[in-house]
């Protein structure tokens, strides 16, 4: 392999590091090695779930860097760590991340240290009274004294380190072991409130039986509507967080490409003034997913048999009356659709861009006697961020289209 520097390229060797025995506490990563002088340029490594003694860490992962100084000496550069904590109740999604970064620069060499430095009076703690009476005045917000370039969960060193260490080392080495446990992935799982279900209360579970294999099954049943709804899912999974899932389900599927608010504050919308923004349709269906990891544009995969039909308000707010709900046309159909997704990472300028694009090619069948209609349907969405100071500005963009069928499309796929 190749590093280059500003004033020259360095030939590395890279050494990639795996335990002989991953249940032990090991190291797993990668060690850059000149080849030329032997000297350690780079590490990049994460840790075996053995070696990380508090249970509730998700995993730690450090990258140290080394720089040529004078041509003569290799001495740290850049050395930075990210430490991961996730929480486990009801299988919620909930992590904090600590992230240290250090820069080392303007190196003297070999200059020698005067005498007097070793000198002087002797430095001790100033009196309560006066560290009270002279206070240091720290001024504005932590964040703002990063650098332009340091961004909390986007660095693509750290990314690539813990992407190595999952696909060196068995997923069941590095994640916690759990055998069972309740899942809900929203607050809106457990509790909700919309105008076809009314009060909805629902909950699910995760099990995981090994080798990368889990069972995951979700429910939800309406008080108004009396009508149950659920998924079950059987998972594979990869230590490279690569994923294969074969589903059943029936779900109330919004019609929006973008969810135009939180489900929280439209249950409380939708319960005390009519204001429910969701748009759903009845849907059942058997489909087969996938997505491959650890590529720049990650791409995936869904073939899915829908059949589909419209629903009607059941529901009563505290006050006003609910919109009537979508005329979705009652059909059957086949969608194939193929994604490309871009993580948000860091591009020119000093932006942060993330991208999703996904084509899904449809054949439908009426339930009444109706000619068969093909069409194809593409989406893009467009995430551009920036950070100034302590602020932060966000463009997101949504575009979506129809091509072929005919001009009388069905009311859940229109744009």
């Amino acid at each position: 392999l190749q590093i280059r520097l500003a004033d020259r390229t360095l030939d590395v060797y890279e050494v990639r590091v795996r335990p002989k025995d991953d249940h032990q506490p090991r190291t797993v990563g990668a060690v850059y090695i000149d080849r030329e002088t032997g000297e350690v340029v780079r590490m990049a490594f994460s840790f075996t779930r053995a070696a990380l003694i508090d249970k509730d860490l998700e995993d730690v992962s450090v990258v140290l860097e080394n720089a040529l100084i004078e041509g003569r000496f290799w001495l740290p550069r850049r050395q930075e760590i990210e430490i991961r904590r996730t929480g486990s109740w009801l299988d919620y999604p909930a992590r904090g991340i600590i992230r240290g970064r250090w820069e080392i620069c303007c190196y003297e060499v070999n200059r020698g240290t005067p005498a007097s430095f070793f000198g002087g009076p002797e430095i001790v703690l100033a009196p309560p009274a006066d560290r009270a009476a002279n206070p240091f005045p720290f001024t504005g917000h932590v964040l703002d004294s990063l650098p332009p370039d340091v961004r909390a969960v986007t660095d693509a060193d750290v990314k690539k380190v813990q992407d190595e260490a999952r696909a060196l080392v068995r997923e069941a080495a590095l994640a916690r072991t759990r055998s069972f446990a309740f899942s809900a992935r929203h607050v809106s799982d457990l509790a909700r409130f919309n105008r076809v279900e009314g009060l909805a209360l629902g909950s699910g579970f995760l099990q995981r039986v090994g080798g990368g294999v889990a069972v995951a099954a979700s429910g939800r049943y309406g008080f108004s509507d009396k009508e149950l709804k659920g998924r079950g899912a059987l998972e594979y999974s990869t230590g490279a967080g690569s994923r294969l899932t074969l589903a059943a389900e029936r779900q109330y599927r919004d019609v929006s490409d973008e969810q135009e608010t939180s489900l929280v504050r439209n249950t409380l919308a939708a319960q005390e003034f009519a204001s429910d923004y969701t748009d759903t349709y009845d849907v059942r269906s058997v489909s087969l997913s996938g997505s491959l990891a650890r590529l720049r544009w990650r791409p995936s995969f869904d073939l899915s048999y829908e059949q589909h039909d419209s629903l009607s308000v059941h529901a009563r707010a505290a006050s006003g009356r609910f919109q009537p709900t979508i005329p979705a046309v009652p059909l059957h159909e086949v969608r194939f659709t193929l994604a490309l997704d871009r993580p948000t990472s860091l591009t020119y300028g000093g932006y942060e861009l993330g991208v999703h694009l996904a084509a899904s090619g449809i054949g439908q069948q009426n339930a009444s006697p109706a000619p068969r209609r093909d069409f194809l349907r593409p989406s893009i969405t467009i995430d551009l961020q920036k950070p100034f100071g302590s602020s932060r500005v966000l463009l997101h963009t949504v575009g979506a289209g129809i091509f072929g069928g005919s001009d009388s499309l069905p009311a859940q796929h229109l744009v």
